[in-house]
């Protein structure tokens, strides 16, 4: 799941930092379809056994002393939040309960703020002026950068290499070219298009590449549709609206009442 967020977060950064003369909104909606056994694996978490001790594992977390230890892993708190909130959604998978049903990007200005709808409750900010990019929670009002220009030696620095196919389809009536990247068991097939005024292509090819843990060349347009298979699960984002509008400058601020919370030391060493 990793993979596939820091990939979304690569596209939708490059779109949004080289739309300088674009204003307005463009929603995604998501499809997920899980193996066998992460369904399997799923199923048995959902069983009414494993749903008492996640109560029980509830109350367990307001205990002081178990409050404390939270206090000192943010991260970790998070991740058991959204499971619970996952397995408490009461029908579908659990996995796929923790992904998105939909988002919904807002640019102004090169500044870019992406609203998720359902699943685990993270939205994605990028604040042109900084030139960094966050991830926000919204269920616990905390943000965490994913990119900075400061630079981390102990950070994984992984590029990916997007084959051009001759392949088109339409995504809301824009020409599409489909491209492929193959990454060690996770097949990830991007149809962009060149077609949308008012952004920058040639600046969006080098800001692939510029995300601090990684990036992506050989892709020319905007991502209109992507999908990530591997042996976990098959993932479909595609664009369903694009509209030119005024928007809320408001937006593209991280709120006040927001902690810095740090990535896990396991997310960006080698």
């Amino acid at each position: 799941m990793k993979k596939i967020l820091t990939t979304l977060l690569s596209v939708v950064v490059a779109l949004a930092a080289t739309a300088q003369d674009f204003e307005g909104t463009l929603k995604y909606n998501y499809t997920v379809k899980v193996s066998e056994k992460i369904k399997s694996a799923s199923d048995e978490m959902s069983k009414p056994e494993n749903k008492e001790k996640m109560k029980q594992l509830q109350e367990q977390m307001k205990d002081p002393a178990f409050q404390k230890i939270l206090e000192g892993n943010p991260k970790l708190k998070e991740q058991m939040d959204a499971m619970i909130k996952a397995q408490s959604s009461g029908s579908g998978n659990l996995v796929e309960n923790m992904m998105p049903k939909s988002s919904t990007m807002y640019m102004k200005n090169g500044n870019y703020y992406s609203k998720s709808e359902g699943g685990m409750g993270m939205d994605f900010l990028f604040i042109k002026a900084t030139n960094k990019s966050y991830q926000l929670n919204r269920d616990q009002k905390t943000y965490t950068v994913t990119n900075s220009t400061e630079k981390n030696p102990s950070a994984e620095k992984k590029v990916l290499k997007a084959v051009k196919t001759t392949e088109t389809i339409k995504v809301l009536g824009y020409t599409c070219t489909k491209y492929v990247i193959d990454d060690k068991g996770t097949k990830m097939y991007f149809w962009n298009t060149k077609e949308i005024k008012g952004i920058d292509y040639e600046k969006i090819k080098a800001q692939m590449s510029q995300n601090q843990h990684g990036g992506i060349e050989g892709l020319e347009g905007v991502t209109l549709k992507m999908q990530v298979v591997n042996a976990q699960m098959d993932m479909t984002m595609e664009a369903v609206e694009l509209k030119k509008q005024s928007v809320d400058s408001g937006l593209f601020v991280i709120p006040a009442d927001y902690k810095e919370t740090k990535m896990p030391e396991m997310m960006i060493k080698k």
